[in-house]
């Protein structure tokens, strides 16, 4: 008699059995113990296990790039937040620079360089993490340096209007 209770994934077990020229007692045992140990014995066909398989796999991917995407999206908002009030605060002082001889161009620089050593090490931890994520081309560090001067640039465009639209001399005459 074959003992069935022993083993820890049973069903899986079950479901891989193969007899090879099984004599009639055998499989009379075999179905018999089968039908002691509480499983069931269906027939699995494999176009409903795939189906199910690929569902599986596309929600799963559905939920991490809505997953991913919303928190894309909440740090590039936060980092323009972030930009926006470091450039407020510092609109005296771009003033001042205005006054000594300054350009728009310098200033625009700095907050670019600001901007890029904000976003640089946690981009390039991003694709490192893509690229051990079983996909078997690596990213070529040219396209993920446009990335990273991309997505800098998208960030700094809304600082850089505000810089421009603000009138330096009202600043400097202005009291905090």
């Amino acid at each position: 008699m074959i003992e069935l209770y022993g083993y820890y994934h049973l069903k899986e077990w079950i479901r891989n059995v193969v007899l090879l020229n099984p004599s009639q007692s055998t499989l009379i045992d075999y179905v018999s113990a089968f039908g002691k140990s509480n499983c069931g014995l269906t027939p699995i066909q494999f176009n409903m296990a795939a189906f199910k398989h690929y569902n599986n796999i596309y929600t799963f991917t559905v939920r991490a790039f809505l997953f991913y995407f919303i928190a894309i999206l909440f740090m590039l908002i936060n980092l323009v937040v972030n930009v926006l009030q470091l450039v407020q605060r510092n609109m005296r002082e771009y003033a001042i620079h205005l006054l000594y001889g300054a350009r728009y161009s310098q200033i625009y620089i700095r907050t670019l360089l600001y901007i890029f050593m904000m976003i640089t090490l946690p981009l390039f931890f991003a694709f490192y993490r893509i690229g051990n994520m079983g996909i078997n081309e690596r990213i070529p560090s040219f396209w993920v340096i446009t990335a990273i001067l991309g997505v800098a640039l998208l960030i700094a465009a809304l600082p850089m209007m505000q810089i421009k639209a603000n009138q330096m001399p009202a600043v400097i005459g202005r009291r905090e």
